[in-house]
């Protein structure tokens, strides 16, 4: 029973680490840079870390796309996009959730935010749990 408490502190955690996203996302609509296949499901500690994980990429993914439709600049987009890409190389990683933090690197290094958000947000899609 010590497990639900270490399991509920990891989602709190990982939770803080994102901002609160919400609404309909016009830039997921772009073509993004092929994103990869869906995450493996675990289960255990290993599983709610994953899940954490995703629910806090994904927040980010629509808190950014919202600041790229508010018309921010990059400095407002561009750390949101570096928390993403940091939370999808934190261990353990899965092969599925690392292949995607290549592509969005390349395009926050490009200068196409806007591919960078589309990709993560239809990543998340084909992710939902």
């Amino acid at each position: 029973m010590r497990a639900a408490p270490a399991a509920l502190a990891v989602i709190i955690a990982f939770g803080c680490v994102s901002a609160c996203g919400g609404g309909t996302s016009t830039t997921a609509r772009q073509a993004a840079t092929s994103p990869p296949a869906t995450v493996t499901h675990h289960g255990g500690l290993i599983g709610t870390i994953d899940t954490a994980r995703l629910v806090a990429v994904c927040a980010d993914a629509r808190q950014a796309d919202e600041a790229l439709q508010g018309g921010m600049d990059a400095g407002t987009v561009d750390p949101i996009l570096q928390s993403i890409i940091g939370l999808l190389q934190r261990p353990p990683v899965d092969p599925a959730v690392q292949a995607l933090a290549g592509p969005v690197q390349q395009d926050l290094s490009a200068g196409r935010r806007d591919h960078a958000v589309a990709a993560v947000l239809a990543f998340c899609r084909r992710n939902q749990r």
